[in-house]
């Protein structure tokens, strides 16, 4: 469990956690990610992460519309192109 000082105000995340998460769970994933951006991979993931979030609208029907934000991106996965 994080304390708030590892709260980061600009992602609205607490980014080492976020990180954490991923590493562990999906290890696969985040192999397949870092070799698709090998510089600066956690920067990558968590810029890629926060654009997928802030797209979120509740008022959308449409079915791509609804891999964004937070439940969008539980249940869907992160949308990210790779190389």
């Amino acid at each position: 469990m994080s304390h708030a000082s590892g709260y980061q105000a600009e992602t609205a995340l607490y980014e080492q956690d976020t990180l954490y998460f991923v590493k562990t769970t999906q290890p696969k994933e985040w192999e397949k990610f870092c070799r698709t951006f090998p510089i600066d991979s956690e920067r990558h993931f968590i810029t890629a992460l926060v654009k997928q979030l802030a797209k979120a609208n509740e008022h959308s029907a449409d079915r791509a519309s609804c891999t964004y934000g937070t439940l969008g991106v539980l249940r869907s996965g992160l949308k990210v192109l790779y190389a």
